[in-house]
């Protein structure tokens, strides 16, 4: 039997979904999302990652083909290989803020429909091109924001009082953008507004259900909007305690299953309330 008041499972992917150490999804979630599905439970893919990336664990877990999944930290959302919202960051500030960040000694990617490049081989782009599943491409943002307004930046160093200068001093473009941390090194630029959260409500919109009928579960700062508007929501074992205090509940870490726990209990089994 399954709680027949969750409709919707929104997923997070790296250690959420995928165990990101071993490069694989434990096989107790690949189960889980299975019943899940095969009981008529819809399971999206809620991520900072781009299309090509999140199709492939898609696949993996042999989801529907005209899936929705949630791209880009919540600015792009496909249903199938289709676009049915979108949200940017006008170019001009797309623009100010990079040169601003390159300016402080921080890295940037750029994040356009299914495309990504960045400012430089820096020391996160074999990995963010491994995570994307597509090449990127090196660009001048002086050059490319005069005719592309990007779905999301992904600010990068791993110096945090640098990171946290850089913070501040977006102050004066609050209005413009909104940002988040997708990981410790990473700071996540999206349009004002638009988180996973928003994306989840829009989901509900499109599907015709309730947010008190999704289940949501992740682990780091950018799930936390996707908690706050879900009826369900597990943070994983390894979250930070600030994410942890968020969601309703906590699971075991992601090699242990811990998406596959919060399907067990939340989901699979017929006591929920």
């Amino acid at each position: 039997m399954t709680n027949s008041k969750i409709k919707l499972i929104c997923s997070d992917i790296d250690h959420t979904l995928l165990d990101a150490s071993m490069g694989s999804i434990p096989q107790r979630n690949i189960d889980a999302v299975r019943k899940a599905v095969d009981s008529g439970v819809a399971f999206v893919l809620n991520s900072g990652r781009s299309y090509d990336s999140m199709k492939h664990y898609g696949d993996i877990l042999k989801l529907p083909e005209d899936s929705y999944i949630v791209t880009l930290g919540g600015s792009l959302i496909f249903r199938g290989a289709s676009i049915v919202d979108s949200h940017v960051i006008d170019r001009n500030i797309a623009l100010e803020i990079s040169l601003k960040a390159l300016e402080m000694g921080l890295f940037v990617h750029s994040f356009c429909k299914r495309e990504w490049c960045s400012s430089s081989i820096d020391p996160w782009f074999d990995s963010e091109k491994r995570a994307c599943m597509t090449d990127g491409q090196l660009f001048n943002p002086t050059d490319y924001f005069k005719d592309h307004d990007p779905h999301k930046l992904l600010v990068l160093t791993d110096d945090q009082d640098l990171m946290k200068k850089f913070g501040e001093s977006l102050a004066s473009f609050s209005n413009d953008i909104t940002t988040s941390f997708s990981f410790q090194y990473g700071m996540e630029i999206n349009p004002a507004g638009i988180s996973k959260g928003t994306a989840i409500a829009t989901l509900c919109s499109l599907m015709g259900i309730r947010q008190g009928e999704v289940l949501s579960v992740g682990d780091f700062y950018n799930d936390i909007e996707m908690f706050k508007v879900s009826g369900y929501s597990a943070a994983l074992g390894e979250a930070p305690d600030d994410v942890k205090k968020v969601a309703g509940t906590v699971v075991a870490s992601c090699r242990e299953g811990g998406l596959a726990e919060a399907i067990e209990k939340f989901v699979l089994q017929p006591s929920v309330q």
